[in-house]
């Protein structure tokens, strides 16, 4: 998703894309104020919008660069893949992006995307990134140490037993990788996997969340409130 795969795109869409600016969303006390941008792919096979956040006011302008920059490249690409399916599909291609703000503080801007396909099905691609400096949060970064992570991981496959959730989900519940994507809510910490990896035949984006009252106590400070 970088600056040639961005340049490509509006080369190959200009001819259909349209924009507008929404409304400042809702936003945190301490956290970032931003724009929902509205776009469109029109064509003769084709009708995606996608949305995605601009920040207007963040903790520091590198940060706000760089999510600016990570969001929209995001929204590009994903216009992109709706185009190219197009182009082959003797169907119309039809889709939509958008987004929820999920966490909006210094420490944490967590969104997850929500994309739609012309198959109906949701699929979500968290974002998790520090609102100062614009680094990336792992799943891994949220927690106190390697100790408070694997116990974490063991209340995600404890409550997966509960819930008679497949083995080989509750294995990689419990494992609890680095590089799990995720979402932090002000309420739950959502882990994001794909259907089909768990479910045969099954297809889009599988959640799977524990409050954080449970895992306040392994967070790092910064990400307990």
């Amino acid at each position: 998703m970088g600056g040639e795969k961005t340049k490509r795109f509006f080369a190959a869409c200009a001819a259909f894309l349209m924009a507008t600016l929404g409304g400042t969303s809702a936003y945190g006390a301490e956290g970032a104020e931003y724009l929902t941008i509205e776009r469109e792919v029109q064509g003769e096979n084709i009708s995606f919008v996608y949305r995605y956040p601009q920040l207007v006011k963040a903790e520091t302008p590198q940060a706000q660069s760089i999510l600016n920059t990570s969001f929209r490249e995001y929204g590009e690409y994903e216009a992109l893949e709706a185009l190219r399916r197009s182009k082959s599909s003797s169907n119309p291609v039809k889709g939509e992006l958008t987004f929820r703000v999920e966490h909006n503080t210094g420490e944490l801007f967590s969104i997850a995307f929500i994309n739609r396909g012309e198959d109906g099905v949701r699929r979500i691609h968290p974002f998790n990134l520090n609102g100062s400096t614009g680094r990336t949060v792992r799943v891994c970064d949220l927690f106190s140490d390697e100790e408070a992570q694997r116990t974490a991981g063991l209340l995600f496959g404890e409550y997966a037993r509960e819930q008679k959730m497949p083995e080989r989900l509750t294995e990689a519940l419990c494992t609890l990788p680095n590089n799990q994507p995720y979402y932090l809510t002000g309420t739950q910490l959502v882990l994001v996997f794909d259907k089909g990896e768990f479910f045969d035949g099954e297809a889009g984006s599988l959640e799977f969340s524990v409050g954080r009252e449970k895992l306040r106590g392994l967070f790092k400070e910064e990400y307990r409130n």
